[in-house]
Parts: C-alpha cells; structure tokens; sequence
C-alpha cells in the first residue's frame, strides 16, 4: 500500500494529536538551556577606551581648509594609527602593563600620573603578560585616525582597572617606542561594566523551546506517518478510491455495552 501525500492539514492533526509530547520537549530543551545560559557560561565584562591620533607632522601645521591637505593629514594619521597598534599588540607592552598591574611604577612617571594610577585601584586576580595579552584588543575604523581598545575578562573590577591603567601609560610608552610619530588624545575614557556582555539566558532559553518543539515533532511525525494502520473512513476511500458500504461501531465503550444488556434485558 503507497503511503499518501502528506499536507498541512494532515501536519496540524500530527500537532494536535501529540501536543503533550511537545509540549514536554519545549519545557525539557528549554529548562536544559536556561541551565546551561545561567550557570555553565562565564560572565564576561567589556572596558573600552578610544583615543585620537594625528600624525605629528600634521599636529604642527594650521589646519588648512584645502581639500587634499585634509586627505593627506588623515592619511598621515591612519598610518600612526596602524603603527601604534602594532607597538601595543607585543609582549613588551604587555610586561610595561603587568608592571603596573602589580603596583610597580616607572621611575620617570610624573607625581600626576603616579597619583592617577593610585586612584584607579589594584586589581583582584593574580595575572601574567600573556594573560594580559589575551585580554586586551583593538579596533579601527575605516577613513578615521581612532582607535578603541578593548579589555576583556571574567572580573568587572579587574578588567575596568586593566583599561584605565592602558591609559595612562599608554601614551608614554608609545613616546619611547617611537617618538615623534604622533599625538595621541583620549576621546571616551572606560568605564566599569555592570553586567556581562555575554548574558544571554533568554536567548538560549527561547532557543531550547524552540529545538525542543523542532524535536518532538519531528520524532511524532516520524512515528506517525509510519503508522500505516487505517485510522478512519476518509483516508479509507482515499487509499483504496472505493465506496464505504457500512461499518462497524466500537462495541468496546461502557456505554455501548450497557446499551446492549440493556435492550437485550428488556427483550427477555
């Protein structure tokens, strides 16, 4: 016997028929996800701070208002840029920064910055220059002589202390590395993270629903279009095309069989 084409009425009646499966597998995927996003994945907390950058030839001249000066100074600037984030992506600048990180200075900091850095605070972890390495990145953007960076870690507090003390060393550590190359500005200093970045219970929890119904109708529908018993006399004249003469009423009910002692009582 050839198995019909299955439609869209057919697929509501498998959805009507074994609601409570899937029902149960939305409510079983998606308590496993709720878990998983609340208690199996590390917070993670985001400090940024984005800085300025002109070429030092440019910072000495007037502005001018000619066209492909102003092209040629932002040009200027895009490589300073590029240069600078090569400097600071190195482990040279992530030992300087692991210094910093546990309360050493440098001897020609300025009374100032010493008092800045005090200011800020220590740090909670214990870490090393690789470790800091990791968690620090940086972005640019196309056409601009900005630049963001990024610290990344499991401790807000830590993470907002790392990204104020890149800061404040920052731009005299880039003096030594290379001077005269530029002037850099802090434009958007960082601030403390109040909540992870990567907090996304409900969005894993809206996901496990919807994997769990995928996958209970997916199991029902396999079992039901394997069923190929004849359920009832539509899909009779459908699989056979032939006319129903009669057929036979469920004898097995209670109220069936107290209808037939019944009548047959009454008879006797």
């Amino acid at each position: 016997m050839e198995k019909r084409e299955i439609t869209l009425a057919d697929i509501f009646a498998i959805t009507v028929k074994w609601l409570w499966v899937l029902v149960i597998g939305m409510i079983t995927v998606g308590a496993v996800a709720f878990y998983y996003g609340k208690f199996c994945v590390t917070p993670m907390y985001a400090s940024s701070s984005r800085f300025l950058v002109q070429s030092r030839t440019v910072y000495n001249q007037q502005s001018s208002s000619n066209l492909l000066e102003e092209q040629r100074a932002v040009a200027l600037s895009q490589m300073v840029v590029t240069e600078y984030i090569e400097i600071l992506n190195t482990g040279y600048f992530a030992n300087e920064l692991l210094a910093y990180v546990e309360g050493k200075t440098n001897p020609d900091d300025t009374p100032e910055k010493i008092a800045a850095i005090k200011a800020v605070g220590t740090v909670e972890g214990n870490y090393d220059s690789k470790t800091l390495k990791n968690m620090i990145s940086f972005e640019t953007k196309e056409d601009s002589a900005a630049f963001s960076v990024k610290v990344e870690g499991p401790n807000s507090k830590d993470v907002y202390v790392i990204a104020k003390y890149v800061e404040l060393i920052m731009e005299d550590y880039l003096k030594m590395k290379n001077p005269g190359a530029g002037q850099i500005s802090v434009i958007d200093g960082a601030l403390e993270a109040k909540a992870p970045y990567n907090n996304k219970v409900v969005l894993f929890t809206l996901i496990g629903i919807i994997a769990g119904a995928a996958l209970s109708f997916a199991i029902v529908y396999v079992i039901d279009i394997n069923d190929t018993r004849v359920k009832d006399e539509k899909e009779l004249l459908q699989v056979f095309a032939l006319p129903v003469i009669g057929s036979i009423p469920d004898c097995t009910s209670t109220s069936s069989s107290s209808t037939y002692l019944n009548h047959t009582q009454s008879k006797v």
